[in-house]
Order: C-alpha cells, then structure tokens, then sequence
C-alpha cells in the first residue's frame, strides 16, 4: 500500500465522522495547523479544542478498525 491508498483510506474514515470533528483532525494532521491557529479558525476554546481532539482521536481509531 503506498502513500496514496493510506490518504485514501484516512479520507474514507473522515467521512463517516461528524463534520465537525473530522476537520480538526484535518487541520491537525493534514494541514499541519497548531492547536491556537485551530481553535482561532473554529472559534472554540483551547479546553474545547482539546476534548474534541481527543474525542476525534478516538473515533477514528473505532471507524478505521471497522
């Protein structure tokens, strides 16, 4: 499997998360964006932030083992 297949795969399991959850994952992983320059662009706060990380963490890691 090459890079292209697991950017495929990452898409896929963005997908079938809430939308708001699956673009801080973007952000964070794909765009390279801090926690700050996040939190700034979804207007939420830094505590905000960091629960739906890990939140979103989370779910991605049950949707990718499905």
């Amino acid at each position: 499997a090459d890079i292209s297949d697991a950017k495929a795969q990452v898409g896929e399991v963005l997908e079938k998360m809430p939308p708001h959850l699956g673009r801080l994952l973007k952000f964070y992983y794909l765009n390279d964006m801090s926690y700050q320059n996040i939190a700034e662009a979804e207007q939420i706060s830094m505590s905000t932030l960091k629960m739906r990380l890990f939140r979103a963490k989370r779910l991605f890691k049950k949707l990718s083992l499905e």
